[in-house]
């Protein structure tokens, strides 16, 4: 015991001057020595959240051990927290608060009291905001899933005359949705009644399914999520998965189980492992808008597939798990490109930045040059579409908006200003008409925000007519399947904004009151 002392005093030392990799290791020492210490646990779980990890396993021990250790329950709230596991943190910092004396405090409890207690206040302001997200994302009625006109079901209609069309160029948007549709139904019960059976691979062909193209992805019925967490802890309790620890420790628990049991066993624990942590980066970024525990969760899937594969480097991936593919990996980094990029939206106007934009930059031109490599021969369009043309894409509308957002900057030179939105306007630009197909929403989408850009930097109408123009050619296409899409509010109206005012800058050139080098954008005076 007194060597395990020694240890934690020594970690105690080095966390306190930041050095957080060997404190973790003094404490991990420590407890090999003495494992009933809750001390030791939980202040392991203080390195590995002060290292970005996963700490929720060493503060269950902790306050396992000692169910009075108010510090434990306030680093497993911590935890939970990050996780957006609002309720149990609340419950997590009530404890930690309740094993405070209430009468006679020395000054140490004063300021624990005080920091447990702020610690409350501000999960329970995340878990009203998360309800507040939670409500605003209903679910669709009967009547408009019953409509027919949703885009999986108008792609269901043109399936015949989508699958005669020739492949050439970009192929339809319909071939990503078809893919992701068909996920969703191999789960049985379909998005409907999804986890209402514990016999289908409802984690397995849901995070397929999103990571093919997230629109797919409804709710149709209140209890959904409910269903969904249970089948979730289902799948980890009959697989022995490792939802609760960090990357570092799944890697090596996942060893000594490949060696004691061999890959049939490892391979399934693995993959709902990774698979459960994606779906809930994608929960927390699409229904609670909780960007920051979005990147938390996409952040520790992106560790572990990293991990997996250059520790299996020599494993083919049937064996060790298909989720150690390129097209896997390479989907979720897109959609931790997304969820950063929410996180530095909800920054913008802060001084203390978590998220800083030169990150996101960097993440941008990563996942750029990954995805815009040539896809290997003989892919099926769905495949090229959902894993290769959406990524680049994403990639490059990110670094549009990175651009918007320093031209759009106070200090921002009138020069750098019109550099950036011009340059925000190319990258919109290229990721429309080299990466999507023409009768994706995203096309015009994106089309619309490289000519917002140029409007901004007071481009002349040899580069802004162009653009308007491409946009009322493809929008009737893109209507044909994206009509009633909920992906993205407001589309129609701007759109047909954008259309209205070609019109009336078309009938001014032809009267001779604009040329191609004159500067006009919308709200601009033409009649």
């Amino acid at each position: 015991m007194g060597d395990a002392i020694s240890l934690k005093n020594a970690g105690n030392a080095l966390y306190a001057s930041q050095d957080y990799i060997q404190a973790y290791e003094k404490f991990t020492s420590a407890i090999e020595l003495d494992s009933k210490n809750a001390i030791l646990f939980s202040n392991r779980a203080a390195c590995e959240l002060a290292m970005n990890r996963q700490a929720t396993f060493d503060a269950q021990m902790a306050v396992k051990l000692d169910p009075k250790y108010a510090k434990g329950w306030s680093g497993l709230a911590k935890c939970r927290d990050d996780a957006a596991n609002y309720i149990g943190a609340v419950v997590a910092w009530r404890k930690a608060v309740e094993c405070i004396p209430t009468t006679n405090l020395s000054r140490a409890e004063m300021t624990l009291n005080r920091q447990f207690k702020q610690g409350l206040r501000s999960t329970e302001s995340r878990w009203k905001a998360a309800r507040m997200a939670t409500q605003v994302h209903k679910s669709l009625s009967q009547e408009v899933l019953n409509s027919g006109d949703l885009p999986w079901d108008r792609v269901t209609a043109m399936m015949q005359e989508l699958c005669n069309r020739p492949e050439t160029g970009i192929s339809s948007a319909s071939s990503s949705i078809m893919s992701a549709l068909q996920f969703i139904l191999c789960t049985d019960s379909g998005m409907d009644n999804v986890c209402l059976t514990y016999k289908t691979q409802v984690i397995e062909k849901l995070s397929d399914a999103v990571l093919f193209d997230k629109r797919i992805f409804h709710v149709a019925e209140s209890s959904w999520m409910e269903n969904y967490d249970s089948q979730c802890v289902f799948r980890n309790r009959i697989f022995k998965a490792w939802l609760d620890r960090g990357p570092e420790q799944v890697i090596e628990l996942a060893k000594l189980r490949v060696l004691q049991k061999g890959w049939n066993n490892a391979r399934p624990a693995l993959s709902v492992t990774i698979r459960a942590w994606v779906m809930w980066g994608f929960f927390a970024c699409r229904i609670t808008h909780d960007y920051a525990a979005a990147v938390t969760w996409y952040d520790k899937a992106i560790e572990l597939l990293d991990r997996g594969r250059r520790v299996w480097k020599d494993i083919p991936n049937e064996v060790r798990s298909m989720v150690f593919t390129d097209t896997f990996l390479r989907a979720v980094r897109s959609a931790h490109l997304e969820a950063y990029h929410d996180a530095c939206t909800a920054e913008l106007g802060k001084f203390d930045k978590k998220y800083p934009l030169r990150r996101l930059l960097e993440l941008a031109d990563e996942l750029y040059l990954d995805a815009s490599k040539p896809p290997p021969p003989n892919i099926n369009r769905a495949w090229n579409l959902a894993f290769f043309r959406y990524p680049a894409a994403n990639a490059l509308a990110v670094k549009g908006w990175y651009h918007k957002h320093i031209g759009e900057e106070a200090d921002c030179t009138p020069e750098l200003r019109v550099f950036h939105n011009m340059k925000s306007a190319e990258m919109y630009i290229r990721a429309a008409r080299e990466w999507i197909p023409q009768d994706d929403e995203l096309h015009c989408w994106y089309l619309n925000a490289a000519l917002r850009r140029m409007w901004y930097a007071r481009a002349p109408l040899s580069f802004s007519l162009p653009v308007m123009a491409e946009i009322r050619k493809v929008y009737p296409d893109m209507n044909s399947i994206w009509e009633f899409s909920t992906a993205l509010k407001g589309r129609d109206e701007t759109l047909r904004e954008v259309v209205g005012f070609e019109r009336k800058v078309l009938r001014a050139l032809q009267e001779g009151r604009l040329n191609m080098g004159s500067s006009v954008i919308l709200g601009d005076k033409l009649d």
